[in-house]
């Protein structure tokens, strides 16, 4: 291993990128056929990759089979059977072209990665613009619209971004004609659409978190053992490329190259060295603790290290998460106090009405079947429920509480599907930090399972209230967001706890699993401008100490104070 040799290198030249090592003067191909596993032990199909010079620690793709792959990803976990890719080639370039006409070019003279629309590359086919986050159709096999609509209104609109040209020469990123690295398919083309790839070189697997322990059990039955030189290299400069592009947050933690950064948090030796458990330490240590926002965390290590004890995957936690965690214990502890047996789904406290989940979920029984109940624990049958109970004849409910206090996100479907049920229409700003792109999208909700989305599904007709706390986070940072642009809803509680973009899981090229707040970033709207809402939302109305959260008797008072 060169460690001493690449550890002076860094030092003396700390901007430049690794380099892979010399090309050798006859280029050999070495094709293997692999299983590919989605999210599940059983196989959806068999890709081809292939190894260069005999060098499987980096396996290569050929365009046919990226677009295969990317194909079985979204038509499997995404449900997209329209999403298609095709594949143009020359002496000069490679293409993937989707059927809404976006491609990615790599051009082998300049050894540049070209997209001429990101978002609409790598958009589902039913959305209703490229960054039109609601991860489903939502129309059943008849035409029919259940659960959240989509709407055509002039409040929305599109701004297309600008064309990205990545010099992939300057990150060294190998290139040979007709094949990508198939890290580089995997962070361009699989990890937007929340999906982690990884090869152990017996099997393909996508994670869309954590890996399930069927799929790790087929992962780490691979063999272990030390990197290359070459994949160390390679693993450092693609991480570079990946982090360069789809980190939302760079311009919060001031960064302008990633190459730079790790170099000055003193990550880049460990990151390069033939120490995998200190290279691996590193990765916690640069998304738990220098990242420190909370969408970005450590998953599940190389298939190199197995699933080695030795790393902490709660290890060198930043300032934010240890004061996330601290408001969370201190909420929960107050609320268990006041609900020893568990917060009810939907309470009723004279005329005011508490709804209360605390993980944004969509649907997980047919609500159009079977009509949900106060045991109902998944969001759209909570709201469903509280639906009946506020509606039903002669309710005396007149105001409604969202309460939020503890909520820790989730689904956006579902965050989406909530901000319609208070608002009626639910308008989502969003930015691509990547392209520049920027959209409003109009959605609305079906609440009482009638297949129509009119005023019957909302409370637009009551006094709205959002509760929201510290430990409030990601979803529920942006519903209340929402909530208070609209000016529909007076805010409750203290400023929740941020949060403003996507979860983007990942892996490194070495196969370790870790997840990052991505490119898509939630905003609001203020004179037609975009502004992150990564600092939380502010109430309108605070309460000071977290027992006045949980006594609803006295918070009712409270709330018919300000009236």
């Amino acid at each position: 291993m060169k460690k001493q040799i690449f550890t002076l290198f860094v030092l003396v030249s700390s901007a430049v990128l690794t380099s892979c090592g010399g090309s050798s003067k006859t280029t050999t191909f070495t094709t293997k056929t692999l299983p590919l596993y989605i999210n599940t032990k059983d196989k959806n199909c068999d890709i081809e990759v292939t190894y260069v010079n005999d060098d499987t620690s980096i396996p290569f793709i050929s365009f046919k089979e990226a677009a295969k792959l990317v194909m079985a990803f979204n038509s499997t976990y995404i449900k997209d059977i329209g999403f298609k890719l095709t594949v143009s080639e020359t002496d000069d370039y490679s293409m993937l072209l989707r059927e809404n006409k976006a491609g990615l070019t790599v051009d082998y003279k300049s050894k540049h990665l070209l997209i001429s629309n990101y978002d609409q590359l790598v958009q589902m086919s039913f959305a209703s613009n490229p960054l039109d986050i609601l991860g489903a159709s939502y129309i059943d096999a008849n035409g029919t619209g259940n659960y959240v609509k989509r709407l055509d209104n002039p409040e929305c609109s599109y701004r297309v971004g600008a064309p990205i040209s990545l010099d992939l020469g300057k990150y060294n990123i190998p290139l040979y004609k007709g094949y990508l690295p198939l890290q580089t398919v995997a962070d361009f083309l699989v990890s937007c659409d929340n999906g982690a790839l990884s090869c152990n070189n017996q099997s393909l697997i996508i994670s869309s978190g954590k890996l399930s322990k069927d799929l790790a059990d087929i992962y780490y039955s691979a063999p272990t053992g030390e990197r290359s030189q070459s994949l160390i290299d390679f693993n450092y400069n693609e991480a570079c490329l990946f982090l360069d592009s789809f980190y939302g947050l760079k311009s919060e933690h001031g960064i302008d190259s990633f190459n730079t950064f790790l170099s000055q948090t003193g990550l880049t030796n460990d990151l390069c060295g033939d120490d995998m458990v200190a290279s691996t330490n590193a990765i916690i240590k640069l998304v738990n603790g220098y990242f420190s926002d909370l969408h970005s965390g450590f998953l599940n290590p190389s298939f190199y290290l197995e699933n080695k004890s030795s790393i902490d995957a709660n290890a060198f936690r930043g300032a934010s998460i240890k004061n996330f965690i601290k408001n969370y214990s201190t909420l929960a502890t107050y609320r268990m106090i006041h609900y020893p047996n568990g917060v009810p789904c939907y309470e009723e406290v004279g005329d005011t009405a508490y709804v209360t989940f605390d993980h944004f979920e969509m649907n997980k029984s047919d609500y159009y079947t079977t009509e949900p109940t106060i045991s109902a624990n998944d969001s759209v049958g909570v709201i469903g429920y509280a639906m009946s109970q506020i509606n039903r004849a002669n309710s005396p409910i007149n105001k409604v509480v969202l309460d939020l206090s503890l909520n820790l996100g989730g689904d956006a479907d579902a965050a989406i599907y909530t901000i319609s049920w208070m608002l009626g229409n639910g308008l989502i700003h969003l930015k691509d930090t990547f392209s520049g792109a920027t959209s409003t999208t109009l959605y609305r909700a079906d609440t009482n399972f009638d297949h129509t989305f009119d005023s019957k599904d909302d409370v637009t007709s009551k006094k709205l209230y959002c509760l929201t706390s510290p430990a409030s986070f990601s979803c529920k940072n942006l519903v209340p967001a929402v909530l208070k642009e609209s000016n529909m809803v007076t805010m409750l509680g203290q400023t929740s706890g941020g949060g403003a973009c996507s979860v983007f899981p990942s892996t490194l090229a070495d196969g370790t699993f870790f997840q990052i707040s991505g490119y898509r970033k939630l905003c609001t709207l203020k004179n037609g401008s975009y502004y992150s809402i990564d600092q939380g939302v502010t109430p309108d109305y605070k309460l000071v100490y977290p027992s006045d959260f949980y006594d609803r008797a006295e918070l009712t008072k409270y709330i018919n104070s300000l009236i």
